[in-house]
């Protein structure tokens, strides 16, 4: 039988890439729905990343809404204020970011305690904008349909905690929803290179073109290398550490 916790500490890179290739699967099965409610989550950080981007640069938060249309969730940030030029790249970098800390997470000594906060995170995240929603009167039934589908995820994560009254298990459970979370950004900014091929105009990346004269496609780009960058910093402890040397010697 295969040691989950062992794997997960020594070979932390292809246990992500086997949870990717797994997710990958299941999007393309009947299955797909059970999904869901984790690509509303990724929608959700990538969102609170321009908002967290607007705020760090002096503007204000007007509205967050999430939609669906034919190709999936999305949503949308307004703001007021800010750089824009600053902001608008903290969407698909802050939704990765957000799973590199739940990877980071992971590896350290006591990570149950830190499970069940991320868990009381995630859940406040996905409500807030939801309950929201509910107040809104042409929003209230994709509301009350997102809400149940928090409540499956909230009923889910209560049976699972039973499971994961030890630290391995903790580090096993984290370490997946970190590698889900961080496998569906990755994969939203792939779909965003498909947007950017086809001169799709509304999105992040067309938005910094017409901002810098330059190319969406380039930051499409620039993303997901930076993207994989945060990855392999996150999970490779050698890299890492080459890196803090390297901030120790300029500093």
């Amino acid at each position: 039988m295969i040691d989950l916790n062992f794997l997960v500490k020594t070979q932390p890179i292809l246990s992500l890439c086997v949870v990717a290739i797994l997710l990958e699967l299941t999007l393309r099965s009947p299955f797909a729905a059970l999904v869901r409610p984790f690509r509303k989550l990724t929608v959700l950080t990538h969102e609170y990343g321009h908002l967290a981007g607007c705020v760090l640069t002096g503007g204000k938060v007007r509205q967050l809404v999430i939609s669906e249309d034919l190709h999936g969730n999305e949503g949308t940030a307004f703001c007021s204020g800010g750089l824009l030029l600053f902001y608008v790249n903290t969407g698909y970098l802050g939704a990765v970011a957000f799973g590199c800390f739940l990877l980071a997470t992971s590896s350290v000594p006591s990570p149950r305690t830190l499970l069940i906060g991320s868990f009381a995170l995630m859940t406040l995240m996905v409500a807030g904008p939801m309950l929201r929603s509910l107040l809104v009167k042409n929003m209230r039934l994709r509301a009350f349909t997102s809400l149940l589908w928090l409540l499956l995820l909230v009923f889910c994560a209560a049976l699972a905690m039973p499971l994961i009254a030890n630290q391995a298990s903790a580090r096993v459970t984290i370490f997946a929803l970190g590698a889900v979370h961080t496998s569906l950004s990755v994969r939203a900014i792939f779909t965003l290179i498909s947007l950017c091929a086809e001169r799709h105009k509304g999105n992040d990346a067309a938005v910094m073109g017409r901002l810098t004269r330059t190319p969406a496609m380039l930051w499409a780009l620039l993303w997901l290398i930076m993207s994989l960058a945060m990855i392999l910093i996150t999970l490779d402890p050698n890299i890492r550490a080459q890196l803090l040397h390297k901030i120790s010697v300029l500093f």
